[in-house]
């Protein structure tokens, strides 16, 4: 009786052993549980950071392709050939709208005369938009525009306006007979002209 009494209670101690280890082994797993649930919660990061990535892009910009062309039309009449207004003319009929935003507001100050501290964009428009000034209608109202000097603004309305004034100042060289004439390409010529009228506009704004 005293050896079964021994090998009774050696099996107890065994089975109670094995019920301590797999309560050990059901713990050993809560902790898996709860690191995966802050995994999951770092995923949601990203999110949040891709909407302030959204939030750069808020505001208005001008498009590279719309910046290539006009940079294309006010630097041919500057081009003489060589130096920095001979290289944006070629840039704007490169058409690489990056190239073109980068270089823009340089661009616009080698060839828009008196441009030097005045929000390029909106200088750009001034001169572009000059030649073909409607007086009261959607051509002066960018033309207008390009004299307000606020970037905001002039990034918000440049491409349409931009696509409206090259399309008049185009028809305007068809309709002046020039377009194949003194190899000008259907490129209305502004500059120094465009310069004096802006300094009357001021005088009379």
């Amino acid at each position: 009786m005293n050896s079964l009494g021994r090998v009774g209670m050696g099996l107890l101690v065994v089975s109670s052993a094995l019920a301590f280890v797999g309560c050990g082994d059901d713990d050993d797993e809560a902790p898996v549980g709860a690191a995966g649930a802050p995994g999951q919660g770092q995923g949601g990061a990203p999110t949040g950071s891709g909407g302030g990535g959204a939030g750069e892009s808020s505001g208005p910009i001008a498009s590279g392709e719309a910046q290539c062309r006009v940079l294309g039309e006010l630097c041919h009449a500057a081009d003489s050939g060589e130096g920095a207004a001979q290289e944006c003319h070629e840039l704007g009929h490169v058409a690489d709208g990056d190239a073109c935003a980068l270089g823009f507001a340089g661009c616009v100050e080698t060839c828009v005369d008196e441009s030097a501290g005045e929000e390029p964009l909106c200088a750009a428009l001034g001169e572009l938009c000059h030649a073909v000034d409607d007086e009261d209608g959607p051509l002066h109202d960018c033309h207008e525009l390009g004299h307000v000097n606020d970037s905001a603004v002039c990034a918000a309305e440049f491409d349409h306006c931009a696509e409206i004034c090259l399309a008049a100042r185009e028809e305007l060289e068809q309709g002046a007979g020039g377009s194949g004439a003194g190899g000008n390409h259907g490129h209305v010529e502004g500059g120094a002209a465009h310069a004096e009228a802006g300094a009357a506009h001021g005088g009379a704004g």
